[in-house]
């Protein structure tokens, strides 16, 4: 959301690690059979057909990252047209805060228009890594579900706001539990920085993007250079991106649009590339590493291929795939048919012979999308509200704790066609993607009930607002519709995380803090702070509950973040916090703290000083007090809560059976 410096390293530093995270949901194939006549019989008996990896055939994809509900978008959306230059505008929701109340649904129309498209930049332009694992999947398949239902599209794509996929303190799961909520909302594309795949290489589908809009030319070109000839990234990033936000000429930052057009000009001198936005980057690159083909049979100079390439539902783009037909010349070719219907086949730059291959008739994007809401988690299908798009159909998603029940009446509507339900889930479940084929109804009318599987393990997956997806894509009049039906349900965290169990002093400037004069009144209570913090300024402030802003909600956290100024966009001074808790513990441990230790001051554990590599809990209460002072720059995570994780100083295990408590003073 703000500028911020990005070095050339996060473009190019790292090493690539051995055990890439594999996809858990392969998408659905439909078989397509593909008939080539030759004009000669020997080019039958030897022919062959190759995928290309990108579409027509083309050396790299060129496309744009612009990040956030900006209405600079337009002015940068108009300039890339006059180059041919496609974007994609990662939007957050209409109702982000930032927006004051201003509908930004015409202008994101507006940006659809001469192939661009859309992508996910989470509900609320989160610091994702420091929210709690069912927030996280919340906000991707949430802020994918406004925009689609909004303006009748697919998304396929995501960029992750503040360029933030990770909590360092938390780990490397932290950075795979975010990979599996993308997968898990139906988004299988980034478009990010190389370190996002140093740190953790997956299957998901990524574009690598160029230094941002407060960058010098300089450093654009060096990285445009290295992007455009580096065999490893030529291999990995088939796609280069401008990025990251539209801001050129406005005061946000000191470059104009001839900077931007400077940039466009010179990412566009390189030959042979495919200009497209990143939603069809995304879709082709699926289907060119997922079919699969075989030659099936050769009728004298005919030959039928079979091809299984992935369904366009769950692609979320219709864009076609491109065939080589090897070894021979377009004047060898006479005829390339897919169920009746004759494709042209054309030399690509390099003298390659391809044919570009639609999908399959009938399969199409939707045309309409809705979405019906249950936020109350009622049961009974006459409290739903229809969408507008879908005025005689009423769906109802609701939880009772062990069981999805699905309810859906277009029986207003008469028969339906081609019903499939791809129901979402958080990762507290171990059904992440799963389908339902309903295939026709008669009457219009199903209800469906399903009990999803809990994983093994999931105490901290478990806490929170659990935001469970049924995705149900049908044909009406032979017309693809979807329509979304979502609901709640909530879960409260063990004891065992400190979040909501906090008492907090701040922001203040902790110059003003005595913080030996804190050591010593702890001390002489066993551990209890004042009830009133007294300054040295003579300023005196009492303790409050630690929880959310108008910003970011508590419940939005990750578990063990204590909420202090509880917003991302907060930086600078003051920003000194007191934390106070009462640890219970089964038994004497010898524990210490995992916390950003540039950032904690103090810690006193009973009325005593001590260092997080070091801290005895005794049976019984122990009174924590820990001075915190964010040393982050400014739209940090680390700005809006303390991570704060006690475990065991032997095996380094988390404490999981240990109770915080909220203390009354």
């Amino acid at each position: 959301m703000f500028a911020f410096f990005m070095a050339l390293g996060n473009l190019c530093g790292g090493v690539w690690a051995d055990e890439p995270l594999g996809s858990q949901y392969l998408f659905p194939k439909y078989a397509q059979e593909v008939a080539v006549e030759y004009a000669k019989k020997a080019d039958a008996v030897n022919a062959s057909i190759e995928l290309t990896p990108l579409y027509q055939g083309k050396v790299r994809a060129i496309s744009c990252r612009w990040d956030d509900n900006s209405y600079s978008n337009m002015p940068v959306r108009e300039l890339l047209d006059e180059y041919g230059v496609k974007a994609t505008w990662y939007l957050n929701s209409n109702s982000i805060f930032y927006l004051n109340g201003s509908d930004y649904r015409p202008t994101a129309k507006g940006l659809l228009e001469n192939g661009h498209s859309i992508g996910g930049h989470g509900y609320n332009h989160p610091y994702i890594g420091y929210t709690n694992r069912n927030r996280m999947f919340r906000e991707m398949a949430e802020v994918r579900i406004e925009w689609e239902s909004e303006l009748d599209i697919g998304l396929n794509s995501y960029a992750f706001s503040f360029v933030n996929f990770k909590n360092v303190l938390e780990g490397p799961l932290n950075q795979q539990d975010i990979i599996r909520c993308l997968e898990r909302a139906g988004f299988y594309h980034s478009a990010t920085f190389k370190h996002f795949d140093d740190q953790q290489p997956s299957d998901l589908l990524l574009s690598i993007i160029m230094p941002p809009e407060n960058q010098t030319f300089e450093d654009f070109k060096k990285a445009v250079d290295w992007a455009m000839s580096d065999p490893l990234l030529m291999e990995r990033f088939l796609c280069v991106s401008h990025s990251m936000h539209a801001w050129y000429g406005t005061p946000a930052v000191h470059y104009g649009l001839d900077e931007l057009r400077k940039r466009v000009e010179y990412l566009n001198s390189f030959q042979n590339n495919w200009q497209c936005n990143q939603n069809e980057y995304a879709a082709y690159r699926y289907q060119a590493l997922h079919t699969t083909f075989e030659k099936r049979k050769r009728k004298g100079k005919k030959v039928t291929f079979s091809l299984d390439r992935p369904e366009v539902s769950y692609l979320n783009d219709d864009i076609p795939l491109t065939l080589e037909l090897e070894g021979v010349s377009t004047e060898g070719i006479v005829s390339v048919t897919v169920e009746g219907q004759n494709y042209e086949v054309y030399e690509s730059f390099d003298g390659r012979v391809l044919v570009d291959l639609p999908h399959g008739a009938g399969r199409a994007m939707p045309l309409r999308v809705g979405h019906i809401d249950n936020e109350g988690n009622v049961s009974d299908l006459a409290e739903a509200v229809s969408d507008a798009d879908f005025p005689n159909t009423k769906a109802l998603l609701s939880f009772d704790g062990k069981s999805l029940r699905l309810q859906f009446d277009a029986s207003k509507n008469g028969s339906l066609s081609d019903v499939k339900i791809a129901y979402r889930l958080p990762l507290a479940w171990e059904e992440g993607l799963e389908i339902r084929d309903v295939a026709e109804l008669d009457d219009g009318r199903f209800d469906l009930s399903w009990k999803p599987g809990l994983r093994v393990g999931a105490n901290k997956y478990m806490g929170g607002k659990h935001y469970f997806v049924a995705q149900i894509d049908f044909k009406k009049d032979g017309a693809p519709s979807r329509l979304f039906a979502t609901c709640s349900w909530e879960q409260s965290f063990s004891e065992s995380y400190p979040r909501d169990h906090f008492l907090v002093v701040g922001p203040f400037d902790t110059r003003q803090l005595d913080i030996e004069g804190l050591g010593q009144a702890v001390g002489e209570t066993g551990g209890r702070p004042p009830v009133e913090i007294v300054f040295k300024d003579g300023a005196r402030r009492s303790w409050k509950l630690a929880g959310g802003s108008e910003r970011v909600a508590a419940d939005h956290f990750d578990p063990e973040i204590v909420p202090t100024s509880a917003d991302w966009y907060l930086g600078g001074d003051p920003r000194g916090f007191i934390l106070y808790s009462t640890v219970e513990s089964s038994e004497q441990v010898d524990a210490r703290l995992v916390c950003d230790i540039k950032s904690v001051k103090a810690i006193f554990l009973n009325g005593k000083k001590v260092n997080a590599s070091s801290l005895d809990l005794k049976k019984g209460s122990n009174q924590l007090v820990i001075v915190h002072e964010h040393d982050q720059f400014d739209g940090s995570g680390e700005h809006a809560g303390a991570f704060l994780r006690l475990v065991s100083r032997k095996s380094g295990k988390r404490l999981d059976d240990v109770r915080y408590l909220r203390p009354s003073l």
